[in-house]
């Protein structure tokens, strides 16, 4: 509930995740932001654009998707704007970054650089699977962080360099971030690369971002 400096009534503001079960059956809202959009035309997540509004918004930094559904994201929020990142980079409204792509030998390499790459700057390794982040906290000691992990922001801000899931590939802000490292990914998805690199966009900081292939 949002409120004037006087205390009469501004807005109220409902907050649900795409996972909840929410009927929406009764609901009437004046505004719909769609928050990470291009998880809306997915099979759960889908029925929340039809939630009765009289406007309706989506935002995302990476509006694609690698199945059939990635028209339909501009289709339940809207036309999409600024979707096209060269025009911000020109005139330096949005900062850019170096990006390396690095081919390794196997598993067993990709563990050994991410190490390389990390000793002593404040980074997170991302990685698709479980095991790999796991092992890495079992051979060099960098927290990893899942969806079990308690409390993660604390996690983060307590260590220089942390292994993340992909519950860390969007909506985590490290205003201090050097390097990101994509040790594992999921097959050729865009959105989730984007969003990976999008974590050192939100840093004063940033270096370098790494691809391990």
């Amino acid at each position: 509930t949002v409120r004037e400096a006087d205390g009469s009534l501004r807005a109220v503001v409902d907050i649900y995740s795409y996972a909840t079960r929410h009927s929406f059956a009764d609901a009437r809202y004046v505004m719909c932001l769609y928050d990470e959009s291009h998880h809306l035309p997915s099979n759960r997540a889908h029925r929340h654009a039809f939630v009765p509004c009289e406007f309706r918004m989506g935002q995302s930094a990476s509006a694609i998707r690698e199945d059939s559904r990635a028209d339909w994201i501009r289709k339940l929020t809207g036309e999409a704007v600024g979707a096209d990142w060269a025009p911000h980079v020109a005139n330096g409204t949005l900062q850019t970054v170096p990006i390396r792509v690095l081919l390794v030998r196997d598993l067993e390499h990709k563990y050994r650089l991410a190490n390389l790459l990390t000793e002593g700057r404040r980074a997170i390794v991302f990685c698709e699977a479980i095991a790999d982040g796991a092992e890495l906290e079992r051979r060099y000691g960098m927290p990893f962080i899942y969806s079990a992990t308690r409390e993660p922001l604390a996690v983060i801000a307590a260590h220089r360099r942390v292994a993340m899931s992909r519950v860390g590939d969007a909506g985590i802000d490290v205003p201090d971030l050097e390097v990101v490292v994509d040790l594992s990914f999921l097959g050729g998805s865009r959105a989730q690369s984007l969003q990976r690199f999008g974590r050192l966009l939100h840093s004063a900081r940033r270096e370098e971002h790494v691809i391990l292939m």
